[in-house]
């Protein structure tokens, strides 16, 4: 069974669980994440399997191009460059591209695979360094054990983590940093644990500015 096929079986016996035991998971998703330039579009939940299929009101649709190959869901396009993740155990992250996902990306479980997803129409229309922030902080939650729940600690772990790899690699310039506030702008943050806008654009750049790479104690508190 190819990557792909193999997430999409997965998230299909996830589906059939859930209708079993009725469980109601649209009641995860609420709060916008990130508004400015995509009013109401972005909505962040670290989800549950049930969560996950339930998002978009079902399962959610392919889209084609290199990210989503059968032969390969392990590495996702991105701004034009191959990202791949894994998590706190080591094992490869499954990547996949879907839309109507209602947010930029997801990082979630789905009979035990870790799964980030990526909506295309709405993370394409974001600045490149601003999509590459946007998939390594879902990366972080799967990279610091972020697997079940979801508070303000962990998605500022997630988010520090993202800034403080992208700054090491030299991907983001303290400058790059500095140019997503006017896209975080608009947020007022979730019930997730979101920071709103203008405070999340701080925190972000006082990540950039402070020693000590992803894996120091201030970024890798919740990880096992």
């Amino acid at each position: 069974m190819t990557g792909r096929a193999h997430v999409l079986a997965t998230l299909e016996e996830a589906a059939k669980s859930c209708r079993a035991t009725g469980v109601a998971a649209r009641r995860a998703l609420s709060g916008s994440v990130l508004s400015a330039g995509a009013p109401g579009l972005a909505r962040y939940v670290l989800t549950t399997a049930c969560a996950f299929f339930f998002a978009a009101g079902g399962f959610p649709a392919w889209t084609g191009g290199a990210a989503a190959r059968d032969d390969d869901s392990s590495t996702m396009v991105i701004a034009g460059q191959s990202f791949s993740c894994r998590d706190a155990r080591g094992a490869t992250v499954r990547t996949m591209q879907v839309t109507n996902l209602g947010d930029v990306g997801r990082a979630g479980i789905v009979n035990r695979v870790p799964v980030i997803v990526i909506d295309p129409h709405i993370i394409e229309r974001l600045p490149d360094k601003l999509q590459i922030f946007f998939f390594q902080h879902e990366c972080g939650h799967h990279a610091l054990g972020h697997w079940f729940g979801g508070n303000s600690e962990q998605e500022k772990e997630a988010d520090c983590w993202a800034i403080k790899l992208g700054r090491d690699n030299g991907t983001f310039s303290r400058d790059d940093v500095m140019s997503f506030a006017p896209f975080l702008a608009a947020s007022g943050g979730s019930p997730f644990g979101h920071l709103p806008g203008p405070q999340r654009s701080k925190f972000l750049l006082r990540c950039f500015d402070e020693p000590g790479d992803r894996w120091s104690p201030s970024t890798r508190a919740a990880a096992p």
